[in-house]
């Protein structure tokens, strides 16, 4: 009797499991977010002509007020950590904004197929994957997948998706984060657990991810879209030479140079910054984001790259 319970109750789990995954790989197919873009201080981003987005290599970089006074163009600051091209352009789609100068920090997870901790991988992505594209990703990670299904599944059933562009705290010509200025981790543990580089594989989902994001930017064509591989402190090449991380490098700016003239893409300008001489490692908190001494010459060099794509 108690085996034959043992093996029922089993049987039941394994089946209520089974319905489990099937609803919240489902649910959000079936139910897609139907909600409407929110531009968080919408006046100001609409009276940008620059709109400064990306991951953290804008997001503390970039100082809007120092680019409008390099510029003279009004200029805002919504990039936010890890946030992919696919997700922003797809965020895009929805707005009613034109005629607008987007600088967009694009760096090398976004093509890693193996740069998929939380965080890495937003809802607004997974939700237009296929399922086949999700296994694919998470193919060696599939509770992180079951967990990160189960968010959407369950952000979508109570109608809490957010669809917005933006942050309270930054407005028109201020607002942005600032890094400490520190000493460098080179060391090779460091590269060895740099979430960017895990398991690196650029010719997958990511990769694929990246395509249909520069597709949906050639379809905005009153936009002009300014792509760039951030600048990296001075002993970044030679560190990185010996671990392989150089080539990956090389290979991703690569991969968006091609695909921007496969595509023939005219209104997306791509930017290989990371040979850029013109910082020392003073102006470095990582090996990869500028602090405050960075940022000041890296926004000029922000808008020496406008000013050459204006004239040109």
């Amino acid at each position: 009797m108690i085996r034959k319970f043992i093996i029922k109750s089993l049987v039941a789990t394994v089946l209520l499991y089974a319905i489990y995954l099937i609803v919240i790989f489902t649910y959000p197919n079936v139910f897609p977010n139907s909600k409407s873009l929110i531009l968080i201080n919408k006046n100001d981003v609409e009276h940008s002509e620059i709109i400064i987005s990306g991951d953290s290599r804008a997001e503390f970089q970039i100082d809007p007020a120092l680019l409008n006074q390099y510029t003279q163009k009004n200029s805002i600051n919504v990039a936010e950590s890890a946030f992919d091209l696919f997700s922003l352009t797809e965020r895009l789609k929805l707005s009613s904004l034109k005629n607008k100068t987007f600088v967009v920090s694009s760096s090398f997870w976004q093509i890693n197929d193996g740069s998929i901790d939380k965080g890495y991988i937003r809802e607004e992505a997974l939700s237009k994957l296929s399922f086949k594209e999700k296994i694919t990703l998470y193919q060696n990670r599939l509770t992180d997948l079951i967990e990160a299904q189960n968010s959407l599944f369950m952000h979508r059933f109570l109608n809490t998706d957010t669809l917005v562009l933006g942050n309270k705290d930054k407005k028109l010509n201020h607002g942005y984060g600032i890094y400490p200025c520190k000493s460098v981790d080179l060391s090779e543990n460091h590269f060895k657990n740099h979430p960017w580089y895990l398991k690196p594989k650029i010719d997958g989902v990511k990769l694929t991810l990246l395509k249909r994001a520069l597709l949906n930017m050639k379809n905005m064509p009153s936009n002009t879209f300014v792509l760039y591989n951030g600048v990296v402190c001075p002993e970044f090449k030679n560190a990185t030479q010996k671990n392989g991380i150089w080539n990956l490098e090389k290979q991703y700016n690569a991969k968006i140079s091609e695909i921007i003239q496969t595509e023939k893409i005219t209104n997306v300008h791509f930017f290989n910054l990371i040979e850029n001489t013109d910082l020392e490692s003073s102006d470095f908190t990582d090996i990869q984001h500028t602090c405050i001494h960075g940022n000041v010459k890296f926004t000029k060099l922000i808008a020496q790259i406008l000013q050459s794509i204006n004239k040109s």
